[in-house]
Order: structure tokens, then sequence, then C-alpha cells
């Protein structure tokens, strides 16, 4: 039962053959034996093997309790931990590693260990010097791009982007990614020509469209955003947000006829007291007072004891020379507010003929 060289080819045996439970038992015979760290690594990679991740870190701590120097074992730990989804713990044994002068392999790790672990600082500080040593490495340039952005370090943030597309200039993800950074710190003009340049590949991609509109709404270029907003609304043509958004643009510029134009069209099917202000607005702009009061009455008929509602459609009556109709609302009124000065005074105005 002791002879060493078949307890070790029995186990041999064992493992090529997927007999884990039976090698794990047979390298317990041999430590036993021998007490060798060498099987106790043994045993933790079977139990890795036969899928029992708990037993391998279990018997990992069980050797550095003896050696708590072997980086072999700590790197098996660090990466157990993290394959594993634990990231706390994953870091404390990183804070252990970094002590021993951890190598460039397990520094991502460490990082990425850090960063889920809720610890931006570290991760920073260890990803950046990763990255002075492996300036392309994609996954620590775009991690560097998470802690950067987490940070709200968004310039940070946009110059390793930036590197990141010098080395995967037809990257479209990180030009997209770019771009937006590019509108969170106050750069609408740089985040459009991101978006421009993404667009000669794709000119009719509607998510590029709508963020290229957001960028010259932006940047008040209503121009841009009113020739953006139409190719959209070619895609889309029942998009109900758009047309909101291309009629804001026009009052923006008081282009209020396309804006009317556009909102009559939006007022078929939505009655928002919103739409419907802005609407009665672009009537009055135009001096068109009765379409004006009479788009103010649709919001009336929801709010019908809106006291003021009913005087401002009253004087809009008024300024369309339709003094029948606004005496009938400032009688309404007064029945509510018998001592309503200012229209006792306009009534009066009214029976004298002014």
């Amino acid at each position: 039962p002791n002879s060493l060289d078949v307890l070790q080819a029995y186990s041999a045996f064992c493992e090529k053959n997927k007999f884990y439970i039976k090698a794990i038992k047979l390298n317990q015979d041999l430590y036993n034996l021998k007490k060798q760290e060498k099987y106790q690594l043994k045993i933790a990679k079977l139990y890795s093997l036969q899928g029992d991740i708990a037993k391998s870190i279990e018997v990992y701590h069980s050797i550095l309790a003896n050696n708590p120097n072997d980086v072999d074992v700590i790197r098996n730990l660090i990466s157990y931990y993290y394959y594993s989804g634990k990231f706390s713990s994953a870091a404390q044994i990183c804070d252990k590693y970094s002590l021993l002068g951890s190598d460039s392999q397990y520094q991502l790790i460490c990082g990425k260990s850090y960063f889920y672990s809720k610890s931006p600082q570290k991760a920073k500080k260890i990803i950046q010097s990763y990255v002075l040593q492996n300036g392309s490495d994609y996954n620590a340039l775009k991690l560097l791009v998470d802690i950067s952005t987490s940070a709200n370090d968004y310039s940070k943030a946009a110059q390793t982007l930036e590197k990141m597309i010098s080395y995967k200039p037809n990257d479209r993800e990180l030009k997209t990614k770019l771009a937006g950074i590019y509108l969170k710190i106050g750069e609408p003009e740089r985040a459009a020509n991101v978006y421009k340049k993404i667009l000669n590949s794709n000119p009719d991609n509607p998510r590029i469209l709508t963020s290229l509109m957001d960028c010259y709404l932006s940047a008040k270029d209503y121009d841009n955003a009113e020739a953006t907003m139409q190719k959209l609304i070619r895609i889309y043509p029942n998009s109900y947000k758009l047309k909101k958004n291309l009629s804001n643009a026009y009052l923006a510029q008081q282009k209020y006829s396309k804006a009317n134009k556009i909102m009559k069209t939006m007022a078929h099917s939505n009655r928002s007291q919103e739409l419907l202000n802005n609407l009665a607005f672009t009537y009055e702009k135009m001096d068109d007072y009765s379409k004006a009061a009479e788009t103010k009455e649709r919001i009336l008929q929801e709010h019908p004891n809106n006291i003021e509602l009913k005087k401002e459609i009253a004087f809009l009556y008024q300024k369309a020379q339709n003094n029948e109709k606004a005496e009938q609302l400032f009688d309404e009124i007064l029945k509510d507010r018998p001592n309503d000065k200012q229209i006792l005074e306009i009534k009066a105005n009214l029976s004298m003929g002014n």
C-alpha cells in the first residue's frame, strides 16, 4: 500500500482516464507519505478538473498557510476567484501579489478584479502601469476607458478611445463611444464629426443619424439638425418624437410656418397640452388668431374649469375681431368671477363699441 511508484503510476492512470475522485485519494495518500507540496498542487488541480472550484481554492489556501509567498499558488487563486466571479476575493489576493512584484500577465486580471470590486483607484493605477508596458493591448485600454468613465474622467476616456481607434480605425463601436463622450464633455461639433465618419460607410443608419441630430441640436446648428431630421423622418414617417424635435428646431429658428405645418399633422393623433399650446403659438405668430383660439379651445375641452385659459382664448378672439365669441367667454368667466375688474372693464368697452 505504500509503494510510491505504484501510487504515482495509478494516480497518473486515473487522471488520464478522468477518474478524478480516485486520483485525488491517491494523491492524498502520496502527500501523507512524502509531505511534498507538489502532491497538494496536484490535488488542487484535480478538484478543478472535477469542477469543484471551492475545494481547489481550499487546498491552495492550505498551501499558502505553509508557504505564503508561493507565487504560482497566488496566481492560481487570483484566476480561480476572478473566473468564478468572486472579484473582492481576487482583489485581496492581488494586494498580496503586488507586494511580490506581479508580472504583466496578471496585472490585467488584478486590474479587472479591483474595478469590479469597486476599487477604481487601485484599478486605474495598475492598468495605467500595464498600458505603459503593453500600450496596444485592446482589453487593457478598454478597461481604462471603463475606469475613467466610472470616475467621470471623460477627458481621459476620450484620449484612451482615440488611441484605440488609431489601432482599429474601422471599429464603429469605438467611434460611437468616443462621440458619446465628446457630447458629455460639451464638444458636440467633435462628436458630430465622428458620427459623420461613421455614416460614410452606412449613410442611413438611424441610430447614428439620431445621435448626429442630437449633436446639431446641442450645438444649436438648426440647419443641419433639420436636414438630419428630414432624413430620419423619411426612414420613420410616423415617428412622433422626430416630428416633435423637428418642429422644436423650427420654433428655435422662428420658422413658425414650417413648425405649424408639422404640428398640424401631429395634432391629428395627439391632443397633448404641450403640442396644442405650441401649435396655437405658431398660429398667433402667423397672425391667425382665430386658429390660435380654436386650437386652445381643444385644450379647454379637457380642462373646462380653467379660467385663465378661457381668458387667453377670449383675448385671441378679440384680436381676431370675433367679439361675439369673446363676449360669450367673458360672460362665462364672470359667472365664476363676478368681480373680475379686467373682464368688467373689457365688457364695458365692448358694449360701447370699443
